[in-house]
């Protein structure tokens, strides 16, 4: 059985729409930004060291593994950082096209919105 969910209030719409408009303004601006671009080059710099340590060492030991793996874990952390602001920014556009749509069915629903003539 499915629950029926009540529609959010109109201003809590026009505040996560706010806040989502906000959002994705501010990390726009940020990834646009030329030392955003700095901050890639040296992250990617980052990555391919610990790379090359992990695909192009052999490993001496099974302890070696260990540090293997935690080069793995700060690369991982490194490029998920680097990927967040556009993580953000997307999901500001679906939150954005999805209370547009939502207020665009409301006003057809409510019947104010007028039919275009034939």
């Amino acid at each position: 059985m499915t629950e029926e969910v009540d529609p959010l209030p109109e201003e809590d719409v026009d505040k996560r729409l706010a806040t989502a408009l906000d959002n994705k303004d501010m990390l726009a601006g940020l990834t646009a930004h030329p030392g955003w671009k700095f901050l890639e080059r040296m992250a990617e710099a980052q990555i391919d060291r610990r790379k090359n340590e992990i695909f192009l060492k052999p490993l001496t030991s099974m302890d070696a593994v260990v540090g293997q793996e935690f080069l793995k874990g700060e690369a991982t952390g490194i490029a998920t950082f680097m990927a967040f602001p556009q993580t953000v920014i997307d999901d500001a556009d679906a939150v954005i096209a999805s209370l547009t749509a939502d207020k665009e069915e409301e006003v057809v629903i409510s019947g104010e919105e007028e039919s275009e003539p034939l």
